[in-house]
């Protein structure tokens, strides 16, 4: 429901929402009458009685998130159209993947501008970033759903009101605030293949009076796994082959049975003399048998024991041990309260307290020798081949599943005093904040680096024929127990699994302190019936965060611990001109500006400016244009600089590049090196020097409310927003493609990134630094429908959510454009995307269905076989992913006894159990978490008793 909707008043948004019986709707009325002097529209700071204001704002009431069968509040949010491609618990990936490890948390993504770009509030005020340490990101789920009363969402930029991260928007929760009574619920789901159970119990209880209220809510919740293996979509990860339409498994090439590079015969020639060690003579008779091949698999059944790998049939399907909907339990305290300080003044108080435990899971550990840079010597006892072996993979099954396990602890209090000046109606309000987020989480069954070297070494046996790591009794190496990578699953024993395995724990802070200090109140009269009104106010923001690494886990990456501090003001005019003229219904002008500064990156202003012009009582147009940034986070600027091994074919490798070529210029005397396969040292971190993103955000839009068709809504608002700076790291093998292009154009900053060395001219390293170097560009349509229609049989209640998506351009460092919109070059961003839903009531029954639809868009491949490459660059080989569509249904009936009021409630979610549509590039197998439904039709009941 847009802000224009909100004139009606909540009795409107209870009408739309259709769902509540005659004495809940008593109840919930009675609650916001005694709350209507307090409320404040998000995107504003100014206290009004008319809801309606130039940006556009949806609301969601506690009753629409109970309809939807979704238990948290992350999980209902998602489901906005304006949202996309937000962490959630369907991702199952390593909680310290930057890229798409969501630690168990749920995150909201406005405009798919990144999760870190939407702002979220609680009742105006931030929540801390809870993550894996001087982190940026904000868990939603972090609020228990049983303590929310709405949930407003402003589409559009608010930095001039709210300071940093609003790009893409606003989400605020807004709490129940007064209670009476004592409420009990009870929620049970389970999909019909038996998984993904989920159970939850809460008890709300309030107290109020004249002076003073309180609210106390626990919850607990807990969520069973789904696993990938039992889903026809995700149980193997697949590939296409474009130009036959044929789809193979794909799979890991790391395999139990053991996967090995050797120098083909074409490269290097068999060993002269075998005599040395006789184990020589398989790798000649391999290199001899198979010279155009240097890939091989461990085949007993062969004649040499060992056979050319081939990769349609002999990968590792590491999926069934993955899971698609990852399991976790969490116990949420909330409770807010206020006290009455004489006849003017206030004291209150928020708290809550989340302990919060997720696991991910993934099959056992992939060892790559060269990943780790360890060589399994030729001495080694268990080396077939009487030769050194640099490259060597092997699935590690002895050692198990390696498990990942987070324990969060979510802290929030506030405590403040508000009240009214003894002169005109001017309201002020003085608040401290805290927020602190505590993260340990571990893996196990991983291997430790620091020990592989030892174990692939060289070994010894003794006069027992016991095997030893070293080369001689004298040079034995205590408590190392040779490793056997060559001889298959099985042969490797407990002793030597137990020598190269640890369970690692690493441990992360985020907190957050704030002052502020809010005044607003009217100033003046100008020819309409509302005065000019005035908002001011100041704010101390001070964040600190803390990461502290297993010394196994991240040997190279030092601890972090940072914190910097902002100063800001800000002051808000809303201004209305002129009411009730012809052609001038209602006229209103605002204004906002704020400066701040950082103890980081300095300081700055932002403005913005906004109209809202009702022609008629039927018609209004409105629209706002505003400045907004974003400071760089605590991980951006202080991450240490971190060295990992990668492996990137060197452009520049050939045979067979034209010197005279632009690739072959660039190229220069590393022309040709023939540097296929080798790795080298990729270092990240943070920089110091980064910038404050800005932006430009535009909104216009329109309002048709009917006087001849009562309760009806229409909103349709144009978005237009330009990021030119955009914090990010530049990924290897873009720095790589932008300093040797196939074409024309050297980007030179790129080339400082690489060195080489001098002699060999073989790449040593890559540094890829935090830095200003992207640009967004985000514009399209959202277009909302309400309409309410009282009956003699019932109230009947329709709603429709869209967003057209016109552009999504992200400029990369090299200068290539990805062109996100219906491609899935940036996530999934189709053109189109709505909700819609119609509800049903009559006395205490309630019924509701409601769909969500997804567009289609392409992917592409790269040569043809998918997963492959952006459709930005090379669109030659492409596919049509098709459009999504769910449904859901709800209903529920509620009615009064002399305990007091019981409801109950059941629904079907996804009742034709689509499939989330089959995406072959995904980074994920096969489709994306992050926006389809992965668990299928979902059953679910909840009783609700109001004593």
């Amino acid at each position: 429901m847009t802000s224009s909707g909100l004139a009606a008043t909540f009795e409107f948004l209870i009408l739309v929402a259709g769902a509540a019986p005659a004495q809940e709707v008593v109840e919930e009325e009675k609650e916001r009458r005694a709350a209507e002097e307090e409320i404040v529209v998000t995107g504003s700071r100014i206290r009004r009685k008319d809801l309606t204001t130039p940006a556009p704002v949806a609301v969601f009431t506690q009753q629409q998130i109970a309809e939807s069968g979704r238990l948290t509040v992350g999980d209902f949010l998602q489901l906005m159209p304006e949202q996309g491609n937000g962490a959630n618990t369907q991702v199952n990936n390593a909680p310290g993947n930057a890229i798409t490890g969501g630690f168990g948390t749920t995150r909201i993504n406005l405009r798919s501008l990144g999760e870190n770009r939407t702002l979220v509030l609680v009742n105006g005020r931030r929540l801390a970033a809870s993550g894996p340490g001087a982190d940026q990101y904000v868990d939603v789920n972090s609020i228990p759903a049983v303590a929310v009363e709405r949930i407003e969402v402003l589409k559009d930029g608010a930095s001039a009101v709210y300071g940093s991260d609003s790009m893409g928007g606003v989400v605020n929760i807004i709490t129940r605030r007064r209670f009476e009574g004592t409420e009990l619920r009870a929620f049970g789901a389970i999909s019909p293949h038996g998984d993904g159970q989920t159970y939850s119990f809460s008890a709300t209880t309030g107290r109020g009076g004249e002076r003073g209220n309180v609210l106390f809510s626990a919850t607990f919740e807990r969520q069973e796994p789904v696993w990938a293996g039992d889903r026809v979509f995700s149980a193997a990860s697949l590939r296409l082959d474009a130009a036959t339409g044929t789809v193979t498994r794909g799979g890991s090439g790391t395999v139990p049975e053991g996967h090995l590079w050797i120098a083909p015969a074409a490269m290097g020639m068999p060993l002269s003399n075998p005599a040395q060690d006789g184990r020589i003579d398989l790798y000649n008779k391999l290199v001899v048998t198979f010279p155009d091949t240097n890939s091989f698999i461990r085949d007993p059944s062969s004649a040499l024991g060992w056979r050319p790998f081939e990769r349609t049939k002999d990968t590792y399907n590491f999926q069934p041990y993955n899971y698609d909907l990852t399991p976790h339990q969490a116990l949420s305290l909330f409770s807010i309260g206020d006290l009455t300080l004489g006849s003017r003044a206030r004291a209150y108080y928020e708290a809550s307290f989340v302990i919060r435990e997720s696991k991910q899971q993934f099959a056992p550990e992939p060892l790559r020798t060269d990943d780790d840079a360890v060589t399994v010597s030729a001495s080694n006892r268990y080396n077939p081949f009487g030769v050194d072996v640099q490259q060597m993979w092997r699935r590690m099954v002895e050692t198990g599943n390696r498990h990942y396990f987070e324990d969060a602890n979510v802290f929030r209090g506030v405590v403040g005093v508000d009240g009214t000046m003894p002169f005109g109606e001017w309201f002020w309000d003085a608040s401290l904040s805290f927020g602190r987020s505590t993260l340990p989480w571990g893996i196990d069954g991983q291997h430790n680096s620091l020990r592989l070297q030892a174990a692939v070494g060289p070994s010894w046996l003794d006069s027992a024929g016991n095997p030893h790591c070293g080369t001689d009794a004298a040079h034995d190496i205590a408590g190392c127990v040779p490793l056997d990578l060559f001889h298959g699953a099985g042969s490797i024993t407990p002793a030597q699994a137990a020598y190269i395995t640890y369970t690692g724990v690493e441990r992360g802070i985020d907190q957050t302190t704030t002052i502020q200090i809010n005044t607003s109140g009217e100033l003046f009269r100008l020819a309409a019936d509302r005065p000019v009104a005035l908002g001011a106010g100041y704010e101390y923001r001070r964040l600190y965060g803390s990461f502290i690494p297993d010394l196994i886990l991240a040997r190279d990456f030092d601890p972090v611990s940072a914190g910097y501090h902002v100063n800001e003001g800000y002051a808000e005019l809303s201004i209305p001109i002129v009411s009730g003229l012809p052609f001038a219904e209602a006229v209103e002008a605002m204004a906002a500006g704020r400066v701040f500064r950082y103890s980081t990156v300095g300081g700055g202003t932002t403005y913005k400016v906004g109209a809202r012009w009702s022609i008629v009582r039927d018609v209004t147009v409105r629209g706002t244009y505003s400045t907004a940034f974003r400071a760089p986070a605590l991980q951006e600027l202080f991450s240490p600089q971190r060295t990992s091994e990668q492996t990137v074919q060197d452009p520049c490798s050939g045979p067979g590049i034209d010197p005279n070529s632009p690739l072959g210029k660039a190229c220069g005397s590393a022309v040709n090196n023939r540097d296929f396969d080798t790795a080298f040292q990729y270092t990240t971190g943070g920089n110091r020097d980064l910038k404050p993103e800005t932006a430009n955000i535009l909104t216009a839009g329109i309002v048709f409310e009917p006087t001849f068709v009562k309760n009806l809504s229409v909103t349709a608002d144009y978005y237009n927003i330009v990021l030119p700076n955009a914090i990010d790291q530049t990924g290897a093998y873009v720095i790589l493609g932008g300093c040797f292009p196939t074409q024309a154009g050297v980007a030179p900053r790129l080339c400082d990134l690489i060195t080489r060395d001098p002699q060999t001219h073989l790449i040593t390293s890559i540094r890829d630094f935090a830095a200003n170097i992207g640009a967004i560009k985000n514009d399209g349509i959202d277009l909302a429908v309400r309409y309410a229609i009282p009956s003699r049989v019932g109230r009947f209640g329709l709603r429709f959510d869209a967003t057209w998506l016109h552009r999504f351009d992200v400029t990369r460092a090299d200068g290539t454009i990805l062109h996100g919109r219906g491609t899935y070059d940036w996530g999934v961003n189709p053109a189109l995307k709505f909700v819609a839903g119609a509800t049903w009531a009559l006395s205490g029954l309630n019924v509701a269905v409601n769909t969500r639809y997804l567009g289609g868009f392409r992917e592409c491949g790269d040569d043809g076989i998918f997963p492959g490459q952006d459709c930005s660059v090379d669109a030659t080989w492409h596919r049509r992913v098709h459009a999504y569509n769910s449904w859901d249904l709800y209903a529920s009936y509620g009615f009064g006894n002399s305990l007091g009021k019981t409801t109950f409630a059941a629904g079907v979610n996804n009742v034709f159990n689509t499939p989330p549509p089959l995406i072959y590039s995904s980074f994920w197998p096969t489709s994306d978490p992050q926006t389809y439904d992965f668990i299928g039709r979902y059953l679910y009941a909840r009783v609700m008793h109001r004593f």
